[in-house]
């Protein structure tokens, strides 16, 4: 537990955990947790350590969005650097040591995201997309009930198909899919309709449409 003025931070990871996040932690994601965690107990009172946190929290998530530019990383390091410094806060001191530790220990996972916008465990939501399993959907139409920015498109009994150009990752239409048919996707992309068809008629890589009737 870290002391700053009359406010607490609980939980946050040690500088091993942060070197050693196991295989299932995406080291982008962990650390934009902690910063996260760290500027929403701020007391506002140090300049260094206000801002330096905050300025810190923004970069990285925007590394984790798929806005990583290059010079993030030198950025977020010089600045870690006089916050390590010149910080008189044990919440400023102990974000700068976490974020060097992590651009030190996993420098080609960050540089993965700015780059190439990979993220090998799928956590960043920048670096996936979400897709509906053609296989697995039942045409229910709970998901795109769910979506708080309707960009799924469906209805009874057809595939749903996700807009991931308007999605905005929340995870809700995931959470709320009954036949768990939703699920993200990096740089290989699974194979499904470009539009909604029937549930079934899509298989082996070709679709099906329905045939038009009188007045269709």
């Amino acid at each position: 537990m870290i002391q700053i003025c009359e406010m607490t931070v609980e939980g946050l990871p040690s500088v091993e955990e942060i070197r050693s996040p196991g295989p299932e932690v995406c080291a982008v994601d962990q650390m934009r947790q902690v910063l996260d965690q760290a500027r929403r107990a701020l007391c506002g009172r140090g300049t260094l350590c206000r801002d330096g946190i905050t300025q810190l929290w923004r970069i990285v998530d925007d590394i984790a969005r798929g806005r990583g530019r290059t010079g993030d990383i030198a950025l977020m390091q010089d600045l870690a650097s006089v916050m390590a410094v010149a910080g008189d806060c044990p919440l400023c001191l102990t974000c700068a040591q976490l974020l060097q530790a992590s651009v030190e220990c996993h420098s080609e996972v960050w540089n993965g995201h700015i780059d190439r916008r990979r993220c090998e465990v799928l956590a960043c939501r920048g670096c996936y997309t979400l897709h509906v399993d053609p296989a697995k959907c039942a045409g229910c139409t709970t998901c795109a009930a769910s979506c708080p920015v309707g960009c799924i498109a469906g209805g009874q009994g057809l595939i749903h198909v996700i807009d991931n150009e308007a999605c905005t990752r929340c995870g809700a239409c995931v959470s709320a899919c009954p036949q768990q048919a939703i699920g993200k996707a990096g740089a290989v992309k699974p194979r499904g309709p470009e539009e909604p068809v029937p549930v079934g008629s899509f298989g082996g890589g070709t679709v099906r449409r329905r045939r038009r009737g009188r007045g269709e």
